[in-house]
């Protein structure tokens, strides 16, 4: 009532500077939300809350379907023994792969677990791992730290700001990792993958090179997810 009384009494030049201000707000707020969108403020925002809940108190259904899909693939592999077995984590989805893969540690028979291999992409571990009160999943990664028989691949691009790379993902945590060969870290090389134009375009989004991990490349390339996760080879460094 008051602005719209302002701009009565200052006639038709207020009415204008008023439009001309509520446009130049608008304007300001959809940059700002398209500024945050293209620098992925709100997808990081999430995930930031939903670790957090994770580390006050792992929470029951994401337990759950741990537990059960650890126990799905334990009777499928059982069922259709195989020469090979991926768990794939990409990003935040790493946390979730280390306690599959800690769950498969135990329910596993030796002979099982030198087929599984943990595979962690653009890692996000530390997220939770370093917060005090996520004890349980320290657990996982000490239990991890000890296996001997399943591999652990640790892959990450150095460009890649949203993921911890070129840090050992146990010995950030407090756990011994690197002294025991845990796990085998590579290096990504996204700048290989396409044309010096395409990837300097790429760049400019840190959420599309944070997922290039999960996508085709356009040059040859040492890293192959099509390749790693269904070519006729087993997985191996490279």
């Amino acid at each position: 009532v008051g602005a719209w009384a302002a701009l009565s009494a200052m006639g038709a030049q207020g009415w204008l500077a008023g439009a001309g201000g509520l446009a130049a707000g608008a304007v300001l707020f959809g940059g700002g939300v398209a500024l945050a969108n293209r620098l992925a403020v709100f997808w990081l925002l999430r995930i930031y809350r939903f670790v957090q809940a994770w580390g006050e108190r792992e929470p029951e259904d994401v337990r759950r379907r741990i537990d059960a899909f650890a126990d799905w693939i334990r009777r499928d592999l059982e069922a259709s023994p195989c020469d090979e077995a991926l768990v794939v984590g990409h990003s935040v989805g790493s946390i979730v792969g280390v306690s599959l893969a800690a769950r498969l540690a135990d329910l596993l028979t030796p002979e099982q677990r030198r087929g599984l291999t943990l595979v962690t992409l653009g890692q996000c571990i530390p997220l939770l791992s370093l917060m005090p009160s996520a004890t349980a999943f320290r657990r996982d990664l000490q239990r991890l730290s000890a296996e001997r028989d399943m591999q652990w691949l640790d892959m990450n691009a150095r460009a890649d700001s949203l993921c911890f790379s070129q840090a050992n993902p146990l010995d950030i945590s407090g756990i011994a990792g690197a002294a025991a060969g845990r796990p085998t870290a590579q290096v990504v090389r996204p700048f290989r993958m396409f044309g010096q134009q395409e990837y300097a375009r790429m760049k400019r989004s840190k959420q599309r090179l944070h997922f290039q991990y999960l996508m085709a490349s356009a040059l040859p390339n040492e890293y192959d997810y099509f390749r790693m996760t269904a070519g006729p080879r087993r997985i191996q460094p490279f």
